[in-house]
């Protein structure tokens, strides 16, 4: 592929801007989610060397060398979100240099530019180098194994021999799936002792892997630790899974995908014919062995695994075939008759991807990750000073700097148990993420409206978090002077309720109420519980962001706040029929409006 008149480092030097630009920019964007609170709370300065080998024992697919890389660079330059995700990006432009020295191996020296702008454009690969975990690293050293390992074949002396085994090293101590990168080089290694006689290659392999078993110990020993662990995440495969995950490494574009697999196919026929002009140091065939084998052996080995012993199967895990992927896929558009043509569908793929990435995926701008930051950061703004309570309440610690905030690593229902024991905070902070809802069972439900109000929360994304203040703290309104007996007194109020249901003596209530003629961001709004025309319960509700409401009734006045949902438990409410009202007040505006809800109790 003729490239116009630059020098061919002009656009080796353009595809690692790119791929650097692509990668660095938004870096902070995203709040910190589970996995990777865990990597800076294993790597803070507070950490030594001995705890973040301590930590590898309890059920670790990773293993010590990156953490412990993220912990010397953080000693150094600081440690934070940014500058440990900054660790991956460095090495996301590492890789992309490497995919080119790998991509020369087997193509000609212009055509290594098509895998190489792949990986700098690739949703996958950007994602990851966005991400403060060992993948990308895991990326970098697959590729610089297959590289040495390229070169031992082609070469086999002690000191490709040594290389290699120092590249086998590397990777078995970043992560358990270094074991598949192995296997199928092992496999291929095997097949060239058969069918090629080459005593020097079966001398120096035992070298290389020599090195390598000496440098695999950490995982061993890791492995072996973790042995009996069942604590299992990852669902069993079915046969979709082979369309699924490399899907997942093209930004889930059926369009981009449908590019891939008819280029892949391309590839293969141009490997397993010949007919790739390569002008490589390797045959045709051991060029498509290597290749086949390092895509194609990983992933068929770590499904019969997880179809038949235990799933491990994952995305992520799987971004060690990435590299002979790329390759494959350059050779299927090496197949393209015209120079003209190649270019062409070269910058259409790759600007696709960025469309995909920027577009279709909205990378950039749309928040994807879960926002324990920004629950911290609105904890730490409303309640200086309070108790915050989750079963994943480990990973908010790292937020949370001071002494002025207690962390309870319990779920609301044993918190609840324990209330009956313990002396009541004035307020505590309940988090959720992860999938996790705020549904209580009644009994639990019971014992914490007895003792308090939710007067706040925060609702982001895959996580939500409310506030628990004790009822002795908090002043209800004084309704004696309304009637109860009318449907309606005060302010008009305009509401509507969309949903609710009432078992085991428990509602739950979704609606929506506002002060007409008010801003709903300053309205206060109660769920008030009557029977026979008196008022029994007076519970604050906190409002829900409902844009929605503003778009069903425009004007002057937001109303955006509007929103109620609410769980509520009578469990200790006298028998009778009790009707559900709301009542509002914003300032001087006040006033109530019965619902057409009525409950009886038993």
């Amino acid at each position: 592929m003729k490239i116009i008149h630059l020098s061919h480092w002009v656009y080796v030097l353009f595809i690692l801007i790119l791929g650097f630009v692509l990668r660095i920019i938004y870096l902070d964007f995203q709040s910190p989610w589970l996995d990777e609170i865990i990597t800076l709370k294993i790597t803070s300065p507070e950490s030594s060397y001995s705890d973040i080998i301590d930590r590898m024992k309890s059920g670790n697919q990773h293993l010590p060398l990156y953490y412990s890389f993220v912990h010397f660079i953080g000693n150094i330059f600081g440690h934070g979100i940014y500058m440990v995700r900054l660790v991956s990006v460095l090495f996301g432009v590492l890789g992309i240099w490497l995919m080119y020295l790998l991509s020369k191996e087997f193509l000609p020296k212009n055509y290594a530019l098509i895998p190489t702008m792949f990986c700098a454009v690739n949703f996958f690969l950007i994602q990851y180098a966005q991400e403060a975990r060992s993948y990308t690293l895991l990326f970098v050293a697959s590729i610089l194994t297959l590289l040495y390992f390229v070169k031992f074949i082609k070469n086999p002396t002690v000191n490709y021999a040594l290389f290699y085994g120092l590249s086998l090293g590397l990777i078995l101590n970043i992560h358990v799936y270094a074991l598949f990168v192995v296997w199928a080089q092992v496999l291929v290694l095997i097949y060239l002792l058969f069918h090629f006689k080459k005593p020097k290659l079966l001398t120096f392999s035992i070298l290389s892997f020599g090195i390598a078993i000496i440098f695999a110990l950490p995982m061993l020993y890791v492995l072996w630790n973790n042995a009996a662990n069942d604590d299992l995440w990852i669902p069993e495969p079915g046969l979709l899974v082979f369309y699924n995950i490399p899907l997942t490494f093209f930004g889930e574009s059926r369009l981009l995908f449908g590019w891939v697999i008819l280029f892949l196919l391309f590839g293969f026929y141009a490997l397993f014919t010949g007919t790739q002009n390569q002008k490589s140091e390797l045959s045709h065939r051991i060029s498509a062995i290597i290749l086949f084998s390092a895509m194609i052996i990983p992933f068929i080995t770590t499904f019969l695994i997880s179809k038949f012993y235990i799933p491990i199967i994952e995305s992520r895990y799987l971004i060690i075939i990435l590299p002979p992927l790329f390759i494959i896929l350059a050779f299927g558009f090496y197949q393209l008759k015209s120079i003209r043509l190649q270019i062409i569908s070269v910058l259409a793929f790759s600007v696709l991807s960025v469309i995909i990435l920027m577009g279709h995926r909205q990378f950039y701008t749309q928040i994807y990750k879960t926002q324990f930051r920004e629950v911290a950061q609105y904890i730490q703004l409303e309640s200086p000073k309070t108790t915050i309570v989750s079963d994943l309440s480990w990973y908010m610690e790292y937020f949370f700097e001071n002494e002025n905030y207690i962390f309870e690593h319990l779920d609301l229902e044993t918190y609840s148990n324990q209330m009956k024991n313990t002396e009541l905070p004035k307020e505590f902070w309940y988090f959720g993420a992860h999938n996790q809802t705020y549904n209580p069972q009644a009994e639990y439900l019971q014992t914490i409206n007895n003792q308090y109000y939710i007067t706040d929360e925060f609702d982001g994304y895959d996580i939500w978090a409310k506030k628990f203040e004790h009822k002795s703290v908090i002043e209800l309104p004084d309704l004696s002077n309304f009637d109860l007996t009318q449907n309606q007194q005060g302010n008009n109020i305009k509401s509507w309720v969309e949903y609710h249901t009432f078992t085991e003596n428990q509602l739950n209530i979704k609606a929506w109420a506002f002060l007409e003629n008010q801003n709903s961001q300053n309205s206060q709004t109660y769920i008030v519980l009557a029977k026979a025309n008196e008022i029994q319960s007076i519970i604050p509700v906190q409002s829900i962001i409902r844009p929605d409401i503003n778009q069903a009734f425009p004007g002057n006045f937001d109303l955006s706040n509007a929103g109620i949902e609410q769980i509520i438990s009578l469990a200790d409410a006298e028998p009778g029929v009790y009707h559900v009202l709301f009542y509002l007040q914003n300032g001087k505006a006040k006033g109530f409006v019965k619902s057409d809800i009525q409950l009886e109790v038993f």
